[in-house]
């Protein structure tokens, strides 16, 4: 972007690999952000092509603040090393909370998850801040990686409202009496997104005739399940094709383990149904128990198909608390999570340095 005369717009370059995704970071990037500060997007080539990759670490601008964009995190390295750049990190959370505890990609002999763990450690210490998901996220990091309290702060995902040109308030599908209840799954195969205890709960209420369950999840096959009120899109939606599902569901589903990881991490779908005003059921572990004791969200005991049929029925029973809970999550979210909040919170990190 070229400045105009008088424009006394700092700059702010977000540093990504090419090819890897910054979904996270993103989301801050609305307008609000352009207001005051001039963005330079600068994507760097993997190491493999050390030429370019070189030139463009040396095209960052002297006068220039500079982000490096979630799960990218490796960058804070040769940023340090070649400019003498102390960088401002979107983590979110450790990488190895997302390649190794989530995923459980450890590689050979476990070298995996100690090369993850090192960059890990390096990237928070050479940072001058640390963005993460939320203060237990912020409390596990501090500890885990001896990274000082002073230069962590929290910072939700939250959703990107730039994906989504209609209005977000969903259909009044709730107050429909007698019809077929949708229930919406949509996220990884990972561990604590608890699948499995999903796939249980529709074995156990059989071919239903009220609840009809859809499975959004690129990867998952739900081979021993042939239920006729049961729809698996194992593919990636595009926007379009993703939100319809969303606001044609009576309610969203979060995680439905009860993994350890779920006591400091926040799922992109719970800011989704917050955003669209859909009722949310979830896991009660973790950072969750917060919303369901203060009545945002319904909860059940994580990895307990029986809890969770249990709770679905409860839920879409009582449409006048399902309208509630999502209205009072709706309010949450505005006060704290929209893309707006979320960018005038990140304008004053930046600016404070």
């Amino acid at each position: 972007m070229e400045l105009l005369d008088g424009d006394t717009r700092s700059k702010l370059a977000i540093l990504s690999i090419e090819g890897n995704k910054r979904s996270r970071t993103s989301t801050y990037l609305s307008g609000e952000i352009a207001k005051d500060f001039d963005l330079l997007h600068i994507k760097v080539p993997r190491l493999r092509n050390p030429r370019r990759f070189f030139y463009s670490i040396q095209g960052i601008p002297d006068n220039a603040k500079v982000l490096i964009a979630s799960s990218n995190a490796i960058l804070t390295i040769p940023l340090t090393l070649l400019r003498r750049r102390r960088p401002m990190l979107d983590a979110g959370w450790p990488l190895i909370d997302g390649v190794i505890s989530s995923r459980r990609q450890y590689g050979f002999l476990g070298l995996r998850a100690l090369m993850t763990y090192v960059i890990d450690l390096l990237a928070f210490q050479l940072s001058s801040v640390v963005l993460l998901e939320s203060e237990e996220q912020l409390d596990y990091v501090r500890k885990r990686f001896w990274v000082r309290k002073a230069k962590l702060r929290v910072m939700y995902t939250g959703f990107d409202e730039g994906r989504y040109k209609g209005s977000h308030k969903k259909e009044n599908l709730i107050s429909q009496n007698g019809e077929v209840k949708r229930v919406l799954f949509r996220g990884g195969n990972q561990p604590e997104a608890g699948l499995n205890t999903l796939s249980d709960s529709v074995t156990l209420l059989g071919n239903s005739k009220s609840i009809e369950f859809t499975i959004i999840s690129k990867g998952f096959e739900a081979i021993s399940l042939d239920q006729s009120n049961l729809r698996v899109l194992n593919l990636e939606l595009n926007d379009d094709e993703l939100f319809a599902e969303i606001k044609s569901s009576h309610v969203m589903l979060g995680q439905l383990s009860n993994h350890p990881r779920l006591s400091r991490t926040i799922p992109h779908k719970f800011f989704e149904a917050a955003f669209f005003g859909i009722p949310y059921v979830t896991s009660a572990s973790g950072i969750m128990k917060f919303f369901v004791t203060n009545r945002m969200a319904f909860g059940f005991e994580g990895g307990n198909p029986y809890s969770l049929i249990d709770v679905l029925n409860e839920t879409l029973a009582d449409s006048g608390e399902m309208k509630r809970r999502a209205s009072l999550l709706s309010e949450w979210y505005q006060e704290n999570a929209s893309q707006e909040t979320l960018a005038n919170k990140l304008i004053e990190v930046l600016k404070r340095g």
